[in-house]
């Protein structure tokens, strides 16, 4: 349900925001992650251009050879397809078991990281709050370098790349 309500948001917020220069972060957050992954309590899991075209190239075959009978399925499949395809680099940091004083530590350097990004959405949710920062393009119906923060959860998510906001919401239907 969280994560409907967040592409939700995200498809109306397209609508209205343009693309404005925002800070590129990604090589902050990367040496970031890296910094932290021996500690204990994280774990840091980084998708490079071969991993990606590994994992698009699982997802056009599943597209391809998925039950033709099940359209919905197929249809799914397909917006997986297309949400790949753009993307160049994934990075993905669960630090939700590590103590107290790592995660305020990490939490700290991350908000620092992301100063002059631009936010295209926060929601709380049981008290739990999810950032979402990245780049609306002009087109309005793309975005380009997205970041999933959770600082209470303990989850960081980086994606480069494009990814169609249109096929993200087939995606929460």
């Amino acid at each position: 349900m969280k994560r409907i309500l967040i592409l939700c948001a995200l498809v109306l917020a397209s609508t209205l925001l343009y693309a404005r220069d925002v800070k590129d972060t990604s090589k902050e957050i990367v040496k970031l992650a890296k910094s932290y992954r021996k500690k204990a309590g994280f774990e840091v899991v980084n998708l490079g251009p071969t991993s990606i075209s590994l994992m698009k190239a699982a997802a056009k075959a599943e597209a391809r050879y998925d039950d033709e009978d099940d359209i919905e399925d197929r249809e799914e499949a397909w917006s997986e397809v297309d949400i790949l395809s753009g993307l160049k680099r994934m990075l993905v940091v669960d630090y939700e078991d590590a103590s107290y004083a790592d995660k305020l530590s990490f939490n700290e350097k991350v908000s620092k990281c992301l100063e002059g990004c631009e936010l295209l959405l926060s929601s709380v949710d049981e008290g739990e709050e999810t950032r979402i920062y990245g780049t609306v393009l002009e087109d309005g119906a793309t975005l380009k370098d997205l970041i999933v923060y959770e600082p209470q959860e303990g989850s960081l998510v980086y994606m480069e790349g494009k990814i169609d906001i249109r096929s993200a919401m087939s995606l929460a239907e």
